[in-house]
């Protein structure tokens, strides 16, 4: 536990968690409270839906359109995906009150003969920010594009997400990219990676890659800078994202898996256990958006997009982010994506789940199939008065 509860003269304390220890699984008994150390809120478990619920949370009286629009019992969901455009409107048409919201960068790609797997999106979350009528704009970003071109450092990020808000634009940003050399290639390390436009900002980190165990190359291993400070009011937003694992210096042809926003991706070396060397970072849970509990209250065109895929991605736990899994030529091995929609690598690899903003496997091949990391997405969440 991150702090007891206390009684003494004239003060009460009600405990602190963190955000995992919170939503760790364990039975919750209705009208549990306590402080979480990483939203800087306190929360109620309500037991029913709802889950755990923002104490002080304004009965929202709010009317909104925008984006695919659903109910599950008293909560009504916003999601906006990129088959709706990149750039959508929130848009409040009477009341006020406090939404929750998710928002999810796309997630990078990776590239030919054993490239480093794709960092998944980054992801930001507020509890509890308040809105007022008027109009929102909102942009999701798209999974990053495989390259099937190994002497070509093309990028291959994923796109950011944005909800502007007049306590400023939040920005969830895309995962990274991965690089890759050709043989014996002298490619520089690029310091710090660049994305598009010169962008060096990203939401997780791709994994390294290994192309010749006796060049400098061999040991890149791309450190993610993160999600960026948050706008600061009197709620809370919380941002995630993770750093690849690196390459195996001492072997031909191989890749670490993608970060995840909720941990770092496994590094593809002999040193690490089997069973999770090169796997991807695990996504961010965030037990309000279970793929189990949305997926069948749905509208068809979300449904159709998205899939049972993305119902499973997600799971009871509600993950996003998950970072894509490495690989190695010789023998040909692969290593597991991230949870939370980060795909295996594979021979040819694997598009990440969309709307999860998970990283792409690693491939061991130059298949020229367009393949993506997973397109990110942006969820508004509030409750009936």
């Amino acid at each position: 536990m991150a702090g007891k509860s206390f009684i003494k003269e004239g003060q009460a304390g009600i405990g602190t968690q963190t955000t995992a220890e919170r939503t760790a699984g364990v039975s919750t008994a209705t009208g549990t409270v306590t402080f979480d150390v990483d939203d800087a809120v306190a929360y109620v478990y309500t037991g029913n839906t709802d889950g755990w619920v923002v104490i002080g949370e304004q009965s929202s009286t709010i009317s909104a359109t925008g984006g695919q629009k659903f109910t599950v019992g008293s909560d009504t969901y916003h999601l906006f995906m990129n088959p709706d455009g990149g750039s959508q409107t929130f848009t409040v048409t009477s009341g006020n009150g406090n939404c929750e919201c998710l928002l999810v960068g796309g997630g990078g790609a990776s590239r030919a003969d054993n490239g480093g797997a794709g960092g998944g999106g980054g992801v930001v979350h507020a509890p509890a920010l308040p809105f007022e009528p008027g109009p929102y704009a909102v942009t999701v970003g798209y999974g990053g594009t495989y390259n099937p071109e190994r002497n070509n450092d093309t990028p291959t990020w994923g796109g950011h997400s944005t909800l502007t808000h007049p306590v400023g634009t939040i920005t969830a940003y895309g995962g990274q990219g991965a690089q890759n050399a050709g043989p014996g290639s002298s490619y520089p390390l690029l310091t710090p990676w660049t994305g598009p436009g010169g962008n060096t900002t990203f939401g997780s980190g791709a994994g390294g890659a290994t192309t010749n165990p006796t060049s400098n190359v061999s040991t890149r291993r791309p450190i993610s800078e993160g999600q960026p400070s948050a706008p600061t009011f009197s709620g809370s937003v919380t941002n995630y994202g993770s750093i690849g694992g690196s390459g195996n210096p001492g072997a031909l042809w191989n890749a670490g898996g993608g970060g995840g926003a909720g941990g770092d991706g496994i590094p593809s070396n002999p040193n690490q256990p089997s069973p999770t060397r090169g796997d991807g970072g695990p996504g961010q849970p965030f037990t309000n958006f279970p793929g189990p509990g949305l997926y069948p209250q749905l509208p068809t065109e979300a449904s159709s997009y998205l899939g049972t895929a993305w119902r499973d991605a997600l799971g009871p736990t509600g993950l996003f982010g998950g970072g894509g899994g490495g690989s190695l030529e010789n023998p040909s091995t692969f290593y597991d994506g991230g949870p939370g929609g980060g795909s295996p690598g594979s021979a040819n690899g694997n598009n990440g789940t969309n709307g999860t903003g998970g990283g792409m496997g690693s491939p061991n091949s130059t298949d020229s199939t367009a393949r993506q990391g997973g397109d990110g997405i942006v969820i508004i969440k509030y409750s009936a008065s």
